[in-house]
Parts: C-alpha cells; structure tokens; sequence
C-alpha cells in the first residue's frame, strides 16, 4: 500500500514539475509580433473588393480629364490651387489601392491567411478535405 501511495506521489510531483505544454496547430509568433499593432480586421466580399477597385480606376480617370481642363484656367493661383487638391487626392487614392492589395504587416498577414482557411473549409470541403478549425 505505501508503495502504490509513493508511486502516486511520485507521479504527482513529476506533473506538477515537469507540465505538459498544450500544442497549437499553428506555429507561435516571435514575442515581438505576438501582440501585434492595434487595430482591427473587417471582411469585404469579392464582388465589394471588387467594386472598390473598379470605383478607384474610375475616380484615376476622372483625375485625369480634370488634369486636362487645367490649362484652361487663366487663373494661375486657381489652377494651382486646383492641382495641388488633384495630388492629395491621388495621395488618397493610392493609399487606398495599397490596402487593397496587401496586409498591414506579418500579424495581420498571418491572421488573414488563418481566417480565409477557416472560411474556405466552412465553405468548400471537397478542396480542403475535412480539415478541423483551430482550437477543435
């Protein structure tokens, strides 16, 4: 009997010094990026992508027939003034396209990649098998 008790004992104090570390299916992130930048993450369907793309190459072109009537203008202080609001906006623009196209950093490039998995095996089990979620 004190040797079964010493056993579990024995068993005991080795759980409590040595615990099993739970692993993840995804890899661990260097601490550095572990907490990321603030901010947040919103869902855009395609076809939304889609139309925001199609709406800049619009608001490109009209930029660029405005630019045309520039010379027009005999007022040189209103048509710098004029060019001047013409380069902010295409500022805005291009800012606009990059985050479009590309994720805010490796948190975000990551978090994205995770969820549009996570998405495409909710919707679509012949290309991705019966693969689990993460955390099931």
């Amino acid at each position: 009997m004190k040797a079964k008790a010493a056993l579990v004992l024995l068993i005991l104090l080795i759980i409590l010094l040595f615990p099993a570390h739970v692993t993840s299916q995804w890899p661990p992130l260097p601490q550095e990026l572990a907490g990321g930048r603030p901010g947040s993450f919103r869902f855009s369907t395609t076809v939304q992508l889609q139309a925001d793309r199609d709406e800049l190459a619009d608001m490109r072109a009209s930029f660029e027939r405005v630019q045309s009537l520039l010379p027009a203008i005999s007022d040189p202080i209103t048509r710098q003034s004029l060019q001047v609001e013409i380069q902010k906006w295409q500022l805005h623009v291009a800012r606009y396209e990059q985050r479009l196209s590309s994720s805010a950093g490796l948190t975000a490039a990551s978090a994205e990649t995770r969820l549009n998995a996570i998405k495409g095996r909710r919707q679509c089990g012949v290309c991705h098998g019966a693969m689990s979620e993460p955390g099931q």
